[in-house]
């Protein structure tokens, strides 16, 4: 699988200059945008794995940015940082309702910002290099041609909904999963449904797991995430 070698940095040129400096000589590379425009474009290109922006573009906001990336084949599944200067929980929770993979208030630490971005990077490489039809996170088996769930070896009996809901939730580990998304993916009618059918699934889900199913996190205001 090709590796994540490149990232793209849109928004003003400190932003790009600091973070160069604190990810030093190990890379990955950096490739800067000031726009959202040419965003998209270097996103789009091979190798380029990710991308962080600001809220302030000269041609966009960030919010809209992010739902061009997760609407494009091609960017949906690139991991974005949300560098912003609002601090409002109803902000940060915008933009991970949007796609946002991790959100960094101003002012930031140029150092955590560049430990947020490895982290990211990793998950995602790690998805890319995960076998499509099975998962091994810790003690939590996912046999999916075989339609099977262990933990520990002992087989947990799920129901067809929440066999897709963890497999989902497998998937896009270590990211948050809306409420909105879990329902689209899993049941096909983000329209249609209520959320709180997700909150239900989830319950019973993680008693099933018994104390596996304290990996998936609940992202106060936002959804879910499979640690």
């Amino acid at each position: 699988m090709m590796a994540i070698d490149r990232c793209v940095v849109a928004g003003d040129r400190s932003l790009f200059t600091a973070l160069r400096q604190s990810l030093g000589p190990s890379g990955p590379d950096l490739e800067a945008a000031g726009d959202g425009e040419s965003a998209i474009r270097l996103l789009s290109k091979q190798g380029a794995g990710g991308l962080i922006v600001e809220d302030q573009l000269t041609d966009m906001r960030a919010t809209e940015l992010l739902k061009r990336v997760r609407e494009r084949p091609e960017t949906r599944t690139k991991p974005v940082i949300l560098v912003s200067g609002r601090h409002d929980e109803v902000d940060r929770v915008l933009a991970f309702e949007l796609g946002a993979d991790d959100f960094v208030p101003k002012p930031y630490s140029p150092r955590e910002l560049a430990l947020r971005l490895r982290a990211v990077l990793r998950r995602s490489q790690a998805q890319l290099d995960e076998p499509i039809d099975r998962f091994q996170i810790d003690r939590l088996s996912i046999d999916i041609p075989g339609h099977e769930v262990t933990v520990d070896g002992r087989v947990v009996g799920l129901t067809a909904l929440e066999f897709k809901l963890l497999i989902d939730l497998a998937r896009h580990r270590g990211f948050v999963r809306s409420r909105e998304a879990l329902l689209e993916a899993v049941w096909h009618h983000a329209g249609t449904l209520e959320t709180r059918t997700v909150d239900t699934h989830i319950k019973r889900l993680r008693e099933k797991l018994g104390e596996v199913g304290r990996q998936i996190e609940t992202v106060r205001g936002v959804g879910y995430r499979l640690k």
